[in-house]
């Protein structure tokens, strides 16, 4: 039987888990300071889009009588877009200092560091949503800003009318105004945000989504692999005796083939030949 272990060497055992086995002081900060702009730079995108659409989508409503309303979208998507990049950006110095802090920071008091350990496919699964955002995230959030500001306008133009007796008809612009700016901030950072849950669910359920594309498409992946399959018979007939006939090659298979007319014409010369 196995004698069990002194009090001391299971002491030991837990102090060699607890300590950061052999890792020295910069590796820690180093760690750390990955998995933290890893994290708060991934988080600090995320609210730069929803602050950066919110802010475009104001300045955009104010000069959408100028522009027909245009001027909201274009300035939403180009301050999400900034807000995006700064705030990636600003997040990931953030996150470089507080991680390695905190790397330093278990390493010096002998803490558990097992969170600063490299994973696999850790930065693929926080990159890859972040990507798909900065691609449609700018796009739904000007859609959301056009609509908000539609429909922000036109209920502020409704209760501009209630209020129009009170004010001398002064509250119908201000009220328009007023809803129209704020419907296409509040819409346009609903629409980032919808951008970024989705593209999180997307990208948890891709195998599934990418099944289920390929059998959407599968009818007519087979009718075009059919139509280049005629289209190369028609430009080469002779790959159709080779696809037939794999250990003859098209040379042979074409002079040891005769054509229909040459055989009906010396079928016709033997018939005349015996009349």
């Amino acid at each position: 039987m196995a004698q069990p272990k002194c009090g001391e060497e299971v002491a030991e055992k837990v102090n060699d888990n607890t300590n950061n086995e052999g890792l020295t002081m910069w590796a820690a900060a180093w760690r750390g300071g990955r998995v933290g702009a890893l994290f708060v730079g991934a988080i600090s995108a995320v609210l730069g889009l929803l602050l950066g659409s919110a802010a475009g989508a104001a300045a955009g409503s104010l000069l959408a009588p100028l522009t027909l309303g245009f001027s909201a979208p274009a300035c939403c998507f180009f301050g999400a877009l900034g807000g995006l990049i700064l705030g990636a950006a600003l997040g990931c110095a953030g996150g470089v200092m507080l991680g390695a802090s905190l790397g330093l920071l278990c390493f010096a008091t002998e803490m558990p560091s097992g969170w600063t350990k490299p994973r696999n496919g850790q930065v693929l699964q926080v990159a890859a949503p972040l990507i798909l955002t900065g691609v449609t995230g700018p796009c739904f959030a000007s859609f959301g800003a056009f609509l908000g500001l539609l429909s922000g306008a036109f209920l502020g133009l409704i209760a501009g009318l209630f209020l129009a007796p009170f004010t001398f008809g002064i509250s119908v612009p201000i009220c328009a105004c007023l809803g129209g700016i704020v419907g296409a901030a509040v819409d346009a950072a609903t629409g980032a945000l919808l951008a970024v849950l989705l593209n999180l669910v997307l990208f948890r359920h891709r195998s599934g989504f990418m099944g289920g594309l390929t059998r959407l498409f599968q009818p007519f992946i087979t009718a075009f692999n059919r139509w280049r399959f005629q289209l190369a018979m028609l430009i080469a007939p002779s790959l159709e005796v080779a696809l037939k006939n794999p250990d003859e090659s098209p040379m042979e298979a074409r002079d040891c083939k005769k054509p229909a007319r040459r055989a009906r014409r010396r079928a016709r010369k033997v018939g005349n030949s015996i009349m």
